[in-house]
């Protein structure tokens, strides 16, 4: 209307944003007010709803958006500032500058609040994941070595397969040393533990490791 030309162009310089503010949340909250309580509603009733992949879809997007929105807004906000600081021309008409970044990034706090608050609320009324069934432990063996006095070395790395202490009886006689790699010890460890019985004996001599269960 041209005679209304100079009310919103003229001295009255807040009326056009303040016009375009309005509208955009009259138009947008009315839609977003119609829609989002109904499904607020029946999300509390039904945990099919609750975690539904457009729902889920709806809030995380709205919620990365405003963030990133935002962040963005406030940094051009302080952008403006600093330059303005910096050379020494700090007025009234920086914050007259940032006013759109200032309104974008408060919209964007309120918006991404209310929605982090709705996703803590579904994680929080998410039901708890299904316990594994926790299966026994077999109670570690009692294990005892018959070993000549140089087989330290062996049952060191018998014991570190094992993860346990093993009990040693030295021999008397001269049985003998076998050698022993880190495989061959981690597959004698496995046999000892598969083995019958609370209790073995390993009978060490130079032929090898013979496992008796008791």
């Amino acid at each position: 209307m041209p005679s209304a030309q100079g009310s919103f162009a003229g001295e009255r310089w807040w009326g056009t944003p303040l016009s375009v503010g309005i509208t955009l949340l009259i138009v947008g909250a009315g839609l977003w007010g119609w829609h989002w309580p109904r499904l607020q509603s029946a999300a509390h009733s039904d945990a099919d709803e609750r975690a539904s992949l457009s729902r889920r879809a709806y809030l995380f997007t709205v919620f990365g958006v405003s963030v990133a929105a935002g962040l963005i807004s406030l940094i051009t906000l302080l952008y403006g500032v600093l330059e303005a600081v910096l050379n020494n021309e700090l007025s009234t008409a920086v914050l007259d500058g940032g006013k759109w970044a200032l309104g974008v990034a408060v919209t964007a706090a309120v918006v991404s609040v209310y929605h982090w608050l709705v996703l803590r609320e579904d994680a929080a009324a998410a039901p708890p994941a299904p316990e594994q069934p926790s299966v026994p432990q077999a109670p570690p063996k009692r294990v005892t070595a018959l070993v000549s006095a140089d087989d330290a070395a062996l049952i060191e790395a018998l014991e570190r397969a094992l993860g346990t202490s093993i009990e040693r009886r030295i021999r008397a006689d001269a049985a003998g040393v076998p050698s022993l790699s880190h495989d061959e010890a981690s597959a004698i460890a496995e046999r000892i533990r598969n083995a019958p019985g609370e209790e073995v004996v390993l009978v060490v001599d130079g032929d090898g490791i013979r496992i008796v269960p008791l």
